[in-house]
Parts: structure tokens; C-alpha cells; sequence
């Protein structure tokens, strides 16, 4: 199974290529920055509150104004119900809505639990969460700020390792600080891993097509 991409209603200046197997949803506004891209999504989901052209010649699941829901959320479901795992979700990380990038971010911590890999793409970032036993380990052509926020609690059983400020075993609170720019070392493969709770993951990455995801 390929890739599910997501582009939502917010800033969104990066340009994507899906490749077969893929799966491209726009989410509400998302279709305006997918035609820019000169691609036509595949489903075309939300209540079309933000969309600003006209509708894209692809289906569309279309929901009321007043839901439970973001629009965003709803394409990741859709997603998963399509079978895919993995989630690269662009046009969160900016823009007028902070409440929708926050709403996107509370939601990380859920699909880790649930053996998702749901990353956030914008403006040079990327947004992921890691849940009780996983890990991610990094290029070592990686390079700049990452900084980890424990959610939803405390996080026990951290370990980073080939970064400037290792950890081992560790445990990091809520609510502090203390992970804020740890930094990647050049040539070395950075890896993260967490025992128990949940960790968001925020670290610079400029999108760049053809790049491992």
C-alpha cells in the first residue's frame, strides 16, 4: 500500500507528486493548492466551506457545516478505511486557522496509538507523534532543530540517540520546555524511541520531492 496525502485549506507552497498507489485527498480549500499543483485529487472531502474554485472532476463526499469533525480528520479515516497506513498531510501548518493546525496536532498522538504513521508537512517542518514502543530514526543527512513535547502526560523510556543532547532511557513531563531544539549531527542517523506515553516530534525539513518520507 502506498502513500495517503492529505492537502488542507492552509498555507501550502509545496508541490507533490503521488506515485502509483497512491492515494490524493483534498480536503475542502485543499483543492485550490491541488490545482495548483496541475493534479486533479482522487476524492475531494468536507463541508466546501473553504473551497475557492470550482469542484475538481473527481468524487466528493460532501458533509454539512455542523459536524463533529474536521475535514482533515475525516480524510484520515477515509483514508484508513482505504487501507492506507501512512499519511504525509500538507496545508495545516499555517494560515488563519490556528485552531484547525492545533486541532491537527492534538490528533497525532491518537494515530500513533494506533500503529499510523500520520506526519504534518509546512513551512520547512514537519509535525509526528510517537505512542508506548515505537521509533524513528532519521537520515544522516538530516540537519537543524528537533524537539520533542511529551502529550498527554508523562513520557518514560525515551531514548535519542546522534543528536547533541542525547538521551537514554529517560523520562520527559508535560508541560516543560526541556526538549525544545535538540539538534541532528551531521552524518549521523538520529533515532528516537519511546517506552511508555506518547511524544510529539517537531523538527526542520524542507520539502523536497524524491526525498525518503
Amino acid at each position: 500500500m502506498g502513500i495517503c496525502y492529505i492537502v488542507g485549506a492552509g498555507d501550502c507552497t509545496e508541490t507533490i507528486n503521488p506515485a502509483k498507489g497512491d492515494l490524493l485527498i483534498a480536503a475542502d480549500g485543499g483543492a485550490d493548492h491541488i490545482a495548483r499543483m496541475g493534479l486533479t485529487p482522487d476524492l475531494l472531502l468536507g463541508d466546501l466551506d473553504s473551497l475557492g474554485s470550482a469542484l475538481p472532476a473527481c468524487p466528493l463526499m460532501r458533509y454539512p457545516a455542523e459536524k463533529d469533525d474536521t475535514d482533515m480528520a475525516l480524510a484520515v479515516e477515509e483514508g484508513v478505511l482505504r487501507g492506507y497506513r501512512e499519511f504525509l498531510i500538507f496545508g495545516v501548518l499555517g494560515g488563519a486557522r490556528l485552531d484547525h493546525t492545533l486541532a491537527a496536532v492534538s490528533l497525532l498522538p491518537g494515530y500513533a496509538s494506533r500503529g499510523l504513521s500520520v506526519t504534518l508537512v509546512g513551512g520547512g517542518q514537519r509535525v509526528r507523534a510517537l505512542a508506548s514502543g515505537q521509533e524513528i530514526i532519521f537520515s544522516p543527512r538530516r540537519e537543524g532543530y528537533l524537539s520533542l513535547f511529551a502529550t498527554g502526560g508523562e513520557a518514560a523510556g525515551i531514548t535519542a540517540e546522534n543528536l547533541k543532547y542525547p538521551l537514554a532511557d529517560a523520562a520527559l513531563p508535560p508541560h516543560v520546555t526541556l526538549g525544545v531544539s535538540n539538534e541532528f549531527l551531521p552524518g549521523r542517523a538520529a533515532r528516537v524511541t519511546v517506552g511508555q506515553g506518547a511524544v510529539l516530534l517537531v523538527w526542520q525539513q524542507p520539502w523536497q520531492e524524491g526525498e525518503e518520507k
